[in-house]
């Protein structure tokens, strides 16, 4: 298992508490996502205003939550579960599967079963989620500047 982080660096084999600490570092500035990867996939949470959104990817696709503000203790335990290899965080949260990034194309699917960095060529996770946030944003911003003229 391998542990990303934007701001702070990567740290091999992380132990539940390294996990927490720096899920609690997360920011909204320089330091505002983690992964958490394994040769099978991975799992990610980006910073946003209101708490943290989640992504993961796995041999079935790529997914997102729904939710952007899912508080830091149920990250925490997400992340923690999916370091212990226990699959029932999936049923924690309501999922969308992001057609963008199907398991296997170019964006990081093909690369799982090569590599356990799922970045290790073409866009990486993080861009990916970085860009999902983006796209979240601006539609969530659109919705509200379409009721402020109605």
């Amino acid at each position: 298992m391998k542990l990303e982080t934007a701001g702070r660096g990567d740290f091999e084999n992380p132990d539940e508490e390294k996990i927490k600490l720096e899920l609690t570092r997360l920011d909204d500035d320089e330091n505002n996502f983690a992964l958490l990867s394994d040769a099978n996939g991975f799992l990610q949470t980006a910073k946003t205003g209101g708490g943290y959104l989640l992504e993961y990817r796995d041999e079935t696709g790529y997914y997102s939550t729904s939710s952007e503000d899912i508080p830091l203790l149920k990250i925490q335990e997400t992340f923690l579960l999916y370091l212990k290899g226990n699959n029932s965080w999936k049923n924690n949260f309501e999922w969308d599967k992001n057609e963008d990034h199907k398991a296997g194309d170019s964006a990081t699917g093909s690369q799982l079963s090569d590599s356990s960095s799922p970045g290790s060529s073409g866009s990486n996770p993080v861009d990916n989620l970085l860009n999902n946030v983006k796209k979240r944003a601006v539609n969530a911003a659109k919705k509200k500047l379409r009721g402020f003229f109605k």
